[in-house]
């Protein structure tokens, strides 16, 4: 009876090695194929890098600017427009 924990759900059964006899008596080791390279999985591990990395630079975004120079602003904008 095979019994299975939690963080073994999801992943590939194990492959036992096995030992082939050759004609001549020799033994070759047999080992599961390893799985090709996930390109898709290597862009996102890239993708991710960049956005960790743009997230590290200070922010340099213009319209986040501090409250006492957007109340400057406001004050120089009311300035400008005719009062009634």
């Amino acid at each position: 009876m095979a019994t299975s924990s939690r963080c073994d759900r999801g992943k590939a059964p194990m492959v036992e090695q096995e030992d082939i006899e050759t004609e001549e008596g020799e033994l070759l080791d047999v080992h599961p194929p390893l799985p090709e390279p996930n390109f898709r999985s290597h862009l996102m591990e890239l993708a991710i890098e960049k956005f960790l990395d743009e997230k590290a630079k200070p922010d340099t975004r213009p319209w986040e600017t501090s409250v006492s120079e957007m109340s400057q602003r406001l004050a120089r904008f009311l300035e400008e427009v005719p009062k009634n």
